[in-house]
């Protein structure tokens, strides 16, 4: 609750007329309990209000953590005055658009924080509910979606996804695959590397692996010409059409 510096008249002159403040009927009916509507209460106060130099205004506003509310400030002519804000309720009742539920919302906020700064009561009990349709009637909030796993980095760009794409269908030149392991696994990796720290090792494994291929089939060359060596000289030609063939 806010305040001006000094309210030392206002709250005597609420005293007063608090004296000559009337039960209020609880007349109106809705969603379980009953009280007394908003016109009725502000017809009931406001002259009593006024012969104790005493008036009332309630705006639209927003609260300290950005959600719609209702600031209700009650003041005097001396210019004393002491005001509350409080948030507005989710109201979702059926048969209605998102501005009628908005409409109802501030009207049920506006009875209440006004009957509370004046210290009246306006309700059947202090525990009646907010506006809102029967359990089996209220619309239901869609269902999220589950989220998937935090990935280390954030998400890939499309450039990051595009280039893990094409390392992984990478293939020897005998169109066998490099990374057939690989592609069942980087799923996993993507929780623990960045798409950065992937491809990086992607890239080194491409490297290392098509070395290590040239290398056996270098070697599988030197033996194959060592053993030409010694063949027949008919079996010779025939293992040149072969090398020749690889």
């Amino acid at each position: 609750m806010k305040q001006s510096e000094k309210i030392t008249t206002l709250l005597e002159s609420m005293v007063k007329a608090q004296k000559d403040f009337v039960t209020l009927p609880k007349d109106k009916s809705g969603y379980g309990y009953k009280y007394t509507d908003l016109d009725t209460v502000i017809t009931t106060v406001r002259p009593i209000l006024a012969k104790n130099n005493l008036g009332f205004m309630q705006s639209l506003t927003m609260t300290e953590d950005n959600r719609p509310g209702i600031t209700t400030r009650l003041f005097n002519t001396a210019g004393e005055w002491i005001e509350d804000t409080i948030a507005l309720p989710d109201v979702a009742m059926a048969k209605t658009n998102a501005a009628q539920n908005m409409g109802a919302a501030i009207t049920y906020m506006k009875r209440y924080a006004l009957s509370a700064i004046l210290g009246i009561s306006s309700d059947e009990d202090t525990d009646a509910a907010t506006p809102q349709v029967p359990r089996q009637e209220q619309r239901q909030a869609p269902k999220q979606q589950p989220k998937g796993p935090a990935l280390a980095g954030g998400p890939d760009t499309p450039e990051e996804h595009e280039t893990i794409k094409e390392l992984l269908n990478t293939t020897y030149p005998d169109k066998s695959p490099m990374f057939a392991e690989e592609k069942k696994k980087v799923e996993g990796w993507r929780k623990e590397r960045t798409a950065g720290q992937v491809i990086e090792y992607l890239r080194a494994e491409q490297d290392k692996r098509m070395a290590e291929y040239f290398e056996n089939a270098k070697a599988t060359h030197d033996e194959a010409m060592g053993k030409r060596e010694a063949m027949p000289e008919a079996d010779k030609k025939g293992a040149e059409q072969a090398f020749e063939i690889f």
